[in-house]
């Protein structure tokens, strides 16, 4: 189960969700058989600007970008993966961000967090394509 949400126009480059008050209701994600609340994350595919190099974009989104996420409230860990290849050539996306929190409460807490307002100009500023979804976590293996 997934809820995309956009900002702006789709072609504007960005695709966050803060900015129209959009939030999914923490009551989705509850688990049928422990009646708890599980572990969710917000992840999102990350595109670099034609303009920017691969190398400029990695150093930036490891580097300053990521400092901006530690002071999130409630963010229990935060991974990025860099895409290394596709099977068909070049990847669509530069990499994915995840980000875990307790419940959707926790989740929702980020978006008036300055750290989570500094990123969001950041990366509009920056022209970086961004696609978000929450999702809840299953293993299978």
């Amino acid at each position: 189960m997934y809820f995309p949400f956009y900002h702006g126009e789709k072609n504007d480059g960005v695709e966050l969700f803060a900015d129209l008050g959009l939030r999914a209701d923490p009551n989705l994600f509850k688990k049928r058989h422990e009646g708890g609340i599980p572990m969710v994350k917000l992840v999102s595919t990350l595109k670099r600007p034609p303009t920017m190099s691969l190398d400029e974009f990695h150093r930036w989104w490891l580097g300053p970008h990521a400092a901006m996420a530690k002071d999130y409230p409630g963010l229990k860990k935060y991974v990025i993966s860099l895409a290394i290849g596709a099977r068909d050539g070049e990847p669509k996306y530069d990499g994915i961000a995840e980000l875990w929190f307790e419940g959707m409460d926790d989740l929702n807490k980020i978006y008036a967090s300055p750290g989570f307002l500094e990123a969001r100009k950041d990366v509009m500023e920056r022209g970086i394509s961004v696609v978000t979804i929450f999702t809840e976590e299953h293993a299978v293996l």
